[in-house]
């Protein structure tokens, strides 16, 4: 009277005997004597028994079934005398959820600037049973790094091959079929290394998750990646006409790269060195330069190859053979100490003799110092005759005053240069 019994694997098995039984938890028994079992209809009629008729048990009978829906239950009295009731009954349901288990790899390192390096990730279901619902997979990628494309490459166990649909620009997958017990899907993560990438030894960890499915959890796997420094940009400089001088870069690469690497979106300044008689006139090739009139200038490593060309003019030209000169001799003011003289420069020759025309005076002796002169080349003064050209059979003059005690030696070499003197 007023007993609660609760019928579960694991329980005790039921007496064989007619014996009084009290509250408890006991396990589905069948005894095949003294009784024959056989229910009338609507009740099965050949019912898979349990221990120790035979083996059946609630987790063999049940496991994977959907629980949704009606459940019968039905009470047989074989013996008769005996009578009584049963007030209610419940039937309680354990969902164990399948077990996901999740692996990433990838071989090898990687290199800042690849487009096409890959990952694999297996999802795998270990039960009991399906999974129901939407399955999200998540990959969560290191800084520097980008999806190229993302999808399901093979299965094992079961599936179509084609079950999970992947994004690669969010890096996310999602299944909503279910997935049976032991079946295992490999999808392909294919990524771009970005010059903004870490490097050095496992220096990134590539992560991937999946979750949902009626599973309990999010199951997570973990990828540290080997990052090798890039290739870089590669800068190439030249000068014309060859010889004219060379071409100075800022820097000489970026860290860790080889001379002329740089990773992309560097600033590089370039400066111009002029070698005698030459001068820069212009910078031609990249559409990255900054200025191609400006001495420095600056590029921007926007392309994988960058080329530059430094280009030089002749700036003056020794033209003394093709002139005479003469001089009126050096008047000499005591008060100054200084002596000055006018110096006719002719030209010599039938062609025109482009300008400015300058006059420099080399192996003034010690103590001797121009006074007036426009500036100096290659440590000695010059003057500046004409700004203009020469044209045949003209002339043009400059005065020269220097600086020197009475009686000193004035003597030095003249030449005349036609162009603009550095």
């Amino acid at each position: 009277n007023n007993q609660n019994f609760t019928i579960a694997d694991g329980g005790t098995l039921l007496p064989a005997s007619n014996t009084s039984l009290s509250s408890g938890t006991y396990a589905p028994t069948v005894y095949s004597s003294p009784y024959t079992i056989g229910f009338t209809a609507p009740a099965p009629s050949s019912p898979n028994l349990a221990p120790t008729a035979g083996t059946a048990t609630f987790n063999q009978q049940f496991d994977n079934t959907n629980p949704n829906g009606y459940w019968s239950f039905y009470v047989m009295e074989p013996g008769g005398g005996d009578h009584g009731s049963i007030g209610e009954h419940c039937i309680n349901l354990t969902i164990t959820p399948p077990a996901l288990a999740i692996t990433k790899s990838h071989t090898g390192s990687f290199t800042q600037g690849d487009a096409s390096d890959t990952y694999t990730i297996t999802v795998a279901n270990n039960g009991p049973g399906s999974t129901l619902g939407t399955l999200t997979l998540a990959d969560t990628l290191p800084s520097g790094m980008s999806a190229v494309s993302m999808s399901e490459t093979n299965h094992t166990g079961g599936g179509t091959g084609s079950d999970w649909t992947c994004t690669a620009s969010s890096a996310t997958c999602t299944r909503t079929t279910a997935m049976p017990q032991g079946e295992s899907d490999t999808i392909t993560l294919t990524v771009s290394v970005s010059y903004s990438t870490a490097t050095g030894t496992n220096a990134v960890t590539n992560s991937a998750s999946v979750s949902g499915g009626g599973t309990s959890g999010t199951q997570t796997a973990h990828d540290p990646t080997t990052i090798n420094v890039g290739p870089g940009y590669v800068l190439s400089t030249s000068v014309n006409p060859s010889g004219a001088g060379t071409v100075t870069q800022n820097p000489t690469n970026s860290s860790g790269m080889t001379a002329g690497h740089y990773v992309p979106g560097t600033v590089v300044t370039l400066t111009a060195n002029p070698v005698a008689p030459y001068g820069f006139s212009s910078w031609s090739g990249s559409a990255d330069l900054s200025s191609t009139s400006s001495n420095p200038t600056t590029i921007t490593m926007n392309s994988a190859t960058e080329s530059v060309t430094a280009n030089f003019v002749v700036e003056y030209t020794n033209v003394t053979s093709s002139v005479s000169m003469s001089s009126t001799g050096f008047t000499y003011n005591k008060v100054k100490k200084q002596g000055t003289e006018t110096v006719t420069i002719k030209n010599a020759t039938g062609a025109t003799i482009s300008g400015p025309i300058q006059l420099v005076l080399s192996g003034l002796a010690s103590g001797v110092t121009a006074v007036n002169n426009t500036g100096t080349f290659n440590g000695n003064p010059y003057w500046t005759a004409t700004a203009g050209s020469l044209a045949p059979g003209a002339s043009a003059q400059v005065s020269v005053t220097l600086a020197y005690a009475s009686g000193s030696n004035t003597s030095a070499t003249s030449t005349v240069y036609s162009g603009n003197l550095q």
